[in-house]
């Protein structure tokens, strides 16, 4: 699937599974609604030369304007729908007619009832989009210990980085690749480096027992444009 479109969205897609007891047969059945967050993660000089930075965007899923003037940084959900065909459809914002503008982009995904997703829709050069898809880990975070979930959906290999004052993780991520940190619940300072430079942050964030947080790496180091987006915040995941 290629598309014009000069700019990167992220759709992240799910909360998990909620799980209903039938007292009367005693079976648990599945929540048969998928749930979306969508992150909006590339600037619209991107898009076009002295464009607006911020390039709010108006999005529609399965003909439902759902988001209406999302800008660049922003990571909005979830929104709840049926499992199975989820149709996009994006288009410059319009504060006036939200959705009413041309569409710039489709994309169709078929999802799972209780499985999460994380996708990736990437501008890959020649303003063509592309979409990539993720399985996102949202199973019980154990006791004292936070997730980070840490999307790279820029075209360079880096490295994240947590640290403390007793502990530094990292992680280097490919291109449209996931990574999964569990590290202890606290205080830490987040970067991103290209091999030994830093190329976005440190900014600190406090990390709470028991939640996930989603941060995204958008830009290109080619500009000097990298930047660590997030975190969003999915709360008391047991």
């Amino acid at each position: 699937m290629k598309l014009r479109f000069g700019r990167t969205l992220l759709l992240l897609i799910g909360l998990g599974a909620v799980m209903v007891t039938s007292s009367a047969q005693g079976q648990v059945a599945v929540d048969p609604n998928a749930y979306l967050y969508i992150a909006h993660a590339a600037a619209g000089r991107q898009f076009v030369s002295g464009g607006n930075p911020a390039l709010p965007v108006d999005i529609k899923v399965n003909g439902v304007c759902v988001s209406k003037g999302q800008s660049f940084g922003e990571i909005r959900g979830p929104y709840a729908a049926p499992a199975g065909s989820w149709a996009f459809d994006l288009s410059l914002a319009d504060s006036l007619n939200p959705c009413g503008n041309p569409t710039i982009a489709s994309v169709t995904k078929t999802f799972s009832a209780g499985t999460t997703y994380v996708g990736v829709l990437n501008f890959i050069g020649s303003n063509q989009l592309d979409s990539v898809f993720f399985t996102a880990d949202l199973s019980s975070v154990m006791t004292g210990r936070s997730r980070l979930l840490v999307i790279n959906a820029t075209h360079d290999t880096l490295t994240a980085v947590l640290k403390n004052a007793t502990l530094t993780q990292t992680a280097t991520l490919t291109p449209n690749a996931l990574g999964n940190f569990l590290p202890s619940a606290g205080m830490y300072s987040a970067s991103v480096e290209s091999g030994a430079t830093t190329v976005a942050g440190p900014i600190n964030v406090t990390l709470l027992p028991r939640n996930v947080q989603i941060f995204v790496f958008a830009g290109s180091t080619s500009n000097n444009s990298v930047q660590l987006l997030g975190p969003k915040v999915i709360w008391d995941v047991f």
